[in-house]
């Protein structure tokens, strides 16, 4: 692992409020590498989503598999991620269903095939 990489918890990007921005560079132990590996990670938190950017470059030596002489490639590599935290609301409706379901299940009043669509979309929706 590159020096200065660590995992930065949610809750300090949400109270950050803006985007936080990296620079890194370091040696890849699975990556062997002329260069040290440099590159940038942004990430910002909005709100359910959390959007994460960055790119890293390096340069290795490779042979060719035709004429067996080594050379040199830069190799550089960019990504733009967004990744969905939740939805309090939509965790609350899910919870108001199950609860719902529950109390339909305790009094066996319905039994019907929408029922039982609904108790199969729903994960950790018990079945008494």
């Amino acid at each position: 692992m590159i020096p200065g990489l660590e995992p930065v918890p949610l809750r300090e990007l949400q109270a950050l409020g803006s985007v936080r921005e990296w620079e890194f560079e370091g040696q890849l132990e699975e990556l062997p590498s002329l260069t040290p590996v440099r590159g940038t990670i942004r990430a910002e938190h909005r709100g359910n989503i959390l959007e994460v950017s960055g790119s890293a470059q390096t340069i290795v030596c490779l042979c060719c598999d035709r004429c067996l002489k080594h050379f040199n490639r830069e190799l550089s590599t960019g990504t733009n991620e967004l990744i969905w935290l939740g939805d309090r609301e939509a965790e609350e409706c899910q919870e108001k269903i199950i609860e719902l379901i529950q109390n339909v299940n305790k009094e066996r009043v319905i039994d019907s095939p929408l029922f039982e669509f609904i108790k199969d979309i729903i994960p950790d929706l018990p079945d008494d």
